[in-house]
Order: C-alpha cells, then structure tokens, then sequence
C-alpha cells in the first residue's frame, strides 16, 4: 500500500514558475562605464535634486527681475468723534504702497541670481565627475576580484588534477603516502583561496550594483587621454571659478544695499468736520525712503568679502593640487606600465621551469615539495601578471579622472 501525498504535475509546474517569478532579476549589464556613469548619476542624491535645484535658481532670477521687490500694500483707515464730543466727524482713508528698488539694488541682486543659476550647473558636473571616479574605482576593484578568481579556480583545477594523479600513482607505490597528503592539502588550499577571491569579487561586483544600479560591463577599458580639457575647464575649477563669481556678486549687492527699497503710495481721502459740512475728497501721494542702516550695510559687505577671500584662495589651492594629482597619476601610469614588463617577463620564465618541474616530477627526479613551491611561485606570477595589467588600465582610468575626463 502506498502512502504519502502527491501533487500533481501541474500544480508543481505552476509552483515551480512562481518559485522562479519571486526571486529578484538580475541587474541589467551596463553598456560601458560611461553608461554606468549616466546611471549613477541617476539614482544619486544629486542627480535626483538637479531639477529642483535649477527650478530653484530660475525662481530667483524671476524674483530678481520684477520691479516689485516686495508685495504691494493695501491701508484702510477710518477715525471719527464718537468719543469725544460727537459731532459728526468722520474721515476715511485708503492707501496702496508700492516698494520700488533703487536700480543698483535690482541690478546686483539680478547678477546674484545670474551667478547663481552658473553655479548650480556648475556643482552637478562637478558632482558627476566625483561620481565617475567612485564608478570607476568600483569597476576596477571588480576586475581585480575576478583576475584572482579565475586564477584561483584554475589553481584548485590543476591541485585538484595534480592530487588525483599522486593518488594513482600511490596505489601503483610509485610514491610515498605522505606526498599524497601534501598534495591533498594543497588542494584544500586552493579551494580557500577560491573562497576568499569569490567572495572578494562578490562584494565589489555588489558595491558596483549598488553605486549604479547595473552590473559590470565585460570591458571598461579606457584609453588615455592626452589633450584632456583645460584647467579651467576642469570640473573642480570650474565650480570653484563660478563660487568666485558668485562671491564678487554678493559683495556688489552688500555694498548697493544700504539704502533700503522707497515706497510710493497713493490714495484717497474722505472726511468731514461735522454732521451739516460737506464730505471732501482729496488724493494722497506719498514717497517714502529709508534712511540707510549703516550697521546692517557692513556686517552685509564683510560677510561677502570674507566669503569671496575664501573662495578665491580655495581656487588658487586646487589648481596646485590638481596639478599635483595629474603628475602622480602621470608617473603612477609610467611605473605601471614598466611593471607590466617585468610581470610578463616573471611569469613566462617561471612557466617554464614550471614545465621542466613537471617533467622531472613525472621522472622521479624531483619531489613533491619542490613542484608544489614551483608550482606555487608560477600561478603567482600569473597573478601579479594580471594584476600588473589590471594597475595599469586602473592609472590610464585614474589619469583621465584627474584630468577632468568623463568616461
């Protein structure tokens, strides 16, 4: 008698679909960094407020060109005697104000705007190229996990093969036991290693996922960039060259705004002196100008210089220090490619002293412990091979940063 329960197919088919619908999608592979760049820049805090931030300006210099600096006023003003005698006296007053700007005043708050509206453009390109170097740097932290992967998997292969073959050869009593044991243990070994390199490559594939929300192209090779931009037109320089223009435009709206706005007013008048006098009507025209506030215009026009001086001096520093940063990244990108040589130099003598080890091995004229230290030095100079070639797309991808070169 059969016991139990069972499903139909059916029904597993369908649960094996919804099985397979639930688990989350793969990231689509980006097309090449600079796509991967336009996507981060997408899901960044920056890229999300840049519309924002550019209607914000906008509004400004909208503000900043009306004739109106502030809202018109309407004044309503009734008095009469009832409390002190009673004669019939009334009068009735309406008034409408108008702030008008002394033009230098609207003048120097439209160059604010202006500067302004420079800047917000200028910090979202600043803020793409930081980006592009975080994406960059993810991207090469992953092919640098995914050399030593691959190199780590071929690794445990060959121990893998090497140990079975010292098996063999000790059941035939070619060898001793113990080299069986070496061998397993370098075997072990290498799964290790393929342990730390995967998990290794695993977290920097996901830090690439996470800063832009694709995966990694197969290629993100750049090439170098000899005539990269100007170094005014450097993304760092060019926002720090707009904060100056905004800073110059501040202190030319502080020294313009001691005189606060007039107010013209117009109006009319209604009133009587007793009950048996005719209503008169009359029309008021008033102007009135603040005096200036002295006290307030200084603490204004310090507080822009100051704010200009550091500016000013920010920028003198960071052209010496992307200047410096370009030469580090110029002589980091000539040793790479030295060290390219001599890795590829390495690792074709060790490949072959590697393939006479082998043989003498097989021939018994060698043992065990000196093809597995041989074997060792071999796959790590393929390692320092690749990653002498990964460095040195790394210092062509860390020159164009510094340069101010988009991907």
């Amino acid at each position: 008698m059969q016991t139990g329960w069972c499903m139909p197919v059916s029904r597993l088919l369908l649960l094996a679909a919804l099985c397979v619908l639930a688990v989350p999608g793969a990231p689509a592979v980006a097309q090449g960094l600079r796509h991967a760049v336009e996507a981060a820049w997408s899901r960044s805090v920056s890229g999300r407020a840049q519309p924002a931030r550019v209607n914000e300006s906008a509004a400004k210099r909208d503000t900043a060109r009306a004739w109106l600096p502030a809202s018109p006023r309407v004044a309503l003003t009734h008095r009469n005697d009832v409390l002190t005698g009673n004669r019939g006296a009334r009068e009735y007053e309406a008034e409408v104000s108008v702030p008008v700007p002394w033009p230098a005043t609207r003048s120097g708050a439209l160059g604010v705007a202006e500067a302004e509206i420079a800047r917000t453009d200028a910090r979202a390109i600043e803020h793409k190229w930081r980006l592009a170097g975080e994406v960059r740097e993810a991207y090469w932290q992953w092919r640098s996990g995914l050399a030593e992967r691959r190199l780590a998997e071929r690794k445990l292969t060959d121990a893998r093969r090497l140990a079975d073959d010292v098996e063999r050869r000790v059941r035939l009593g070619e060898v001793r036991s113990l080299d069986l044991a070496q061998a397993r243990a370098t075997e072990a070994q290498a799964r290790v290693a393929l342990a730390e390199a995967d998990a290794k490559m695993s977290r920097a594939r996901r830090i690439f996922e996470v800063l832009t929300g694709t995966a990694p192209p197969a290629d993100g090779t750049e090439r170098e960039h000899t005539n990269g931009p100007a170094m005014d037109e450097h993304p760092r320089i060019r926002a720090l060259k707009v904060a100056v223009e905004v800073g110059n435009a501040r202190l030319r709206q502080a020294r313009s705004s001691a005189w606060g706005a007039p107010e013209v007013a117009m109006g009319v008048r209604r009133e009587r002196d007793s009950r048996d006098e005719r209503r008169d009507h009359s029309i008021l025209f008033s102007v009135r100008v603040p005096f200036p506030n002295e006290p307030r215009a200084r603490a204004q026009t310090a507080t822009a210089g100051a704010d200009l001086v550091e500016a000013e001096a920010e920028l003198a520093l960071e052209r010496e220090r992307i200047a410096a940063e370009i030469a580090a990244a110029r002589e980091e990108l000539a040793q790479a490619r030295a060290a390219v040589g001599f890795a590829q130099t390495r690792r074709r003598l060790l490949t072959e002293v590697h393939a006479l080890t082998t043989r003498a091995y097989a021939a018994g004229e060698i043992d065990l412990a000196t093809r597995l230290r041989v074997e060792a030095e071999r796959f790590e100079a393929e390692l320092a091979a690749e990653r002498a070639v990964i460095d040195t797309a790394r210092a062509v991808a860390r020159l164009n940063q510094s340069r101010g070169v988009m991907p």
